[in-house]
């Protein structure tokens, strides 16, 4: 397999992991943000941000509101979705930014 940035496929599995990663690393960093995701004060969600058309694409299966889950951890929990409203808050599903910012992935 191509594991360069040339394999596009490759380069977007590495990214949708690395933003796991990155929602998992604020929870586990901040007790101030856990706790409150946990009180359901403020929910958390991957996304990832495309150059290329400006839209966001939020991942729902980071989303958290009440229950912290590890994506590694907790295998059960990647590629389902999670019901936000159930949680409830409601996330955007996609937006366009109204910045030029360029990041490739973001957590919103």
């Amino acid at each position: 397999q191509n594991r360069t940035s040339s394999n596009k496929e490759f380069v977007d599995r590495v990214a949708n992991i690395q933003v796991r990663r990155t929602v998992e690393g604020i929870i586990e960093r901040s007790m101030i943000l856990r706790e409150m995701i946990e009180q359901r004060e403020i929910g958390l969600i991957g996304a990832m941000y495309d150059v290329a058309t400006g839209t966001v694409q939020f991942l729902d299966d980071t989303w958290m509101c009440g229950d912290i889950r590890h994506f590694y951890l907790d295998a059960n929990v990647l590629g389902k979705a999670v019901d936000r409203h159930a949680a409830g808050f409601e996330a955007p599903r996609q937006s366009k930014p109204d910045t030029g910012d360029k990041n490739q992935s973001a957590v919103a």
